[in-house]
């Protein structure tokens, strides 16, 4: 036997439906459950064809730069004064002079005096600045002493009148220091199996 619903019973039913929607409306929200941790991505497949990848190599050391420094001297001085062994100092503490690089000293003149007295001069205070480095540890089998003169002027040592120019000769009255990172080890060859 069918029951059959009536108008009001309809009109009571959709009451208590809109009713229960708009209670659920007001309830606070219920709290979610907690989330689990994501998984983990899987690694790629592993080839049979292909050997793994290496791992990178590691950063090249930062290369050793090279060193060049002038010291100057006074007119007719042949000696080393305060400024000059200031600047010796630094040299001997740069990296390439401490990974044992070789070194250059080119002595230079101004043109007061006969070619031969400025190549002397010039010499001389190359030696001084060789015998400094020698007297702080540097083996003298690393140092090289050229004597140029005044064959390779810095500056003017007259003025375009002709008159002298002390500033210029100041400046050609020097010794340029030239320090070369050191050569890098030769590759062993292999030697042949027995």
């Amino acid at each position: 036997m069918k029951r059959r619903i009536g108008a009001g019973s309809w009109t009571g039913l959709l009451g208590a439906l809109l009713l229960t929607g708009c209670q659920e409306a007001d309830a606070p929200p219920a709290p979610e459950a907690p989330r689990e941790a994501p998984a983990p991505p899987e690694p790629p497949p592993r080839s049979v064809l292909r050997a793994p990848t290496p791992p990178a190599a590691p950063a090249p050391a930062p290369a050793i730069a090279p060193v060049q420094e002038t010291v100057y001297f006074g007119e007719g001085a042949y000696e080393l004064d305060d400024k000059a062994r200031e600047r010796l100092d630094a040299v001997l503490a740069a990296p390439a002079l401490q990974a044992g690089g070789p070194i250059v000293l080119r002595g230079h003149s101004d043109s007061g005096g006969a070619d031969r007295a400025n190549r002397k001069a010039a010499r001389l205070r190359a030696e001084a600045v060789a015998e400094y480095l020698q007297d702080q540890g540097v083996p003298d089998d690393r140092i090289t002493v050229f004597a140029l003169g005044e064959g390779a002027p810095a500056a003017p040592n007259v003025r375009p009148d002709g008159t002298d120019d002390p500033e210029g000769r100041a400046l050609n009255r020097r010794v340029e220091i030239s320090v070369a990172p050191p050569a890098k080890p030769e590759e062993a060859a292999p030697t042949p199996a027995a």
